[in-house]
């Protein structure tokens, strides 16, 4: 199966991970990634960025709306708005993915379950991260029902992580 979940707690490196592996392979994937804002050195809500540009809010302590994790009121139209567009066309044109990430902010939208679940049926690839501790949603539906390879990042195995899973994408990209 060409899926991949990569795990890690808060400040692992998953974002860092993604990006580097976007630059790697420049032009190959289409998907988003999840990144803090701060203000002040403080940490204020977070954005999401398709790896194209686009830029949204996904959570700020500044908005009013119903969904919240924690401080972080969610932006969900404005996730969908930039989010979706990009799973769309990864899902319609088979196009490598990466989805930066799966949880508990991103997945208050049912659209944003829908095309997850349909990208991990899907034959494409698909390079999806989430934190650890898992989600119980992430841990029944991507990993039990499907069994990607995933992988458990920390600070210590960043690097190591980058290069195992540099050398596996290269693999299934370029010698199908």
């Amino acid at each position: 199966m060409n899926k991949i979940l990569v795990l890690g707690k808060p400040g692992s490196g998953k974002t860092t991970l993604v990006k580097r592996i976007s630059s790697t392979f420049p032009g190959v994937f289409t998907g988003f990634f999840t990144e803090e804002v701060r203000r002040g050195g403080r940490r204020i809500g977070f954005s999401v960025e398709t790896l194209a540009g686009e830029k949204g809010t996904l959570a700020s302590q500044d908005l009013s709306s119903r969904f919240y994790v924690g401080r972080y009121r969610v932006d969900l139209e404005s996730f969908e708005r930039v989010a979706l567009p990009v799973l769309e066309k990864a899902l319609k044109e088979g196009k490598p993915c990466l989805v930066d990430e799966v949880g508990k902010m991103e997945l208050f939208s049912i659209s944003f379950r829908e095309l997850i679940l349909a990208l991990w049926d899907s034959p494409q690839l698909v390079l999806a991260t989430s934190r650890f501790p898992i989600l119980t949603w992430v841990e029944k539906n991507l990993i039990f029902e499907k069994q990607p390879l995933t992988i458990y990042l920390s600070k210590e195995n960043r690097e190591q992580c980058y290069l195992t899973l540099k050398e596996r994408l290269r693999h299934w990209l370029f010698n199908p």
